[in-house]
């Protein structure tokens, strides 16, 4: 599975070589070389993008962690206590936790 990261590179790549192209895309002149100049370097920068993006994914780094140390809990026990009205009338019973 390739990363978005990867796909952002390839599209811009790909962009870039597409309006390089649109916009250079005159008749073939000689002119001393310079249009071959120009379009060899945008094939290289191409090509060195590409390989510059994809060293860049290494992909996850696994490491040996050690185990935490045990949890020590208390002894705690569920008691039922009566739940009080505002007249001093028992009106229920809730369960509450109890640590000795």
């Amino acid at each position: 599975m390739t990363s978005h990261r990867t796909n952002r590179s390839r599209f811009l790549a790909a962009a870039a070589i597409a309006l390089a192209a649109a916009a250079f895309g005159a008749p073939a002149q000689a002119r001393d070389g310079q249009n071959g100049a120009l379009f060899g370097g945008l094939a290289a920068g191409a090509v060195l993008g590409g390989v510059v993006a994809n060293s860049m994914n290494r992909g996850p780094v696994y490491r040996e962690v050690e185990a935490p140390p045990p949890v020590v809990y208390e002894e705690c026990r569920r008691v039922r206590r009566p739940l009080f009205d505002e007249y001093g009338a028992v009106a229920g019973y809730r369960t509450v936790r109890v640590c000795d």
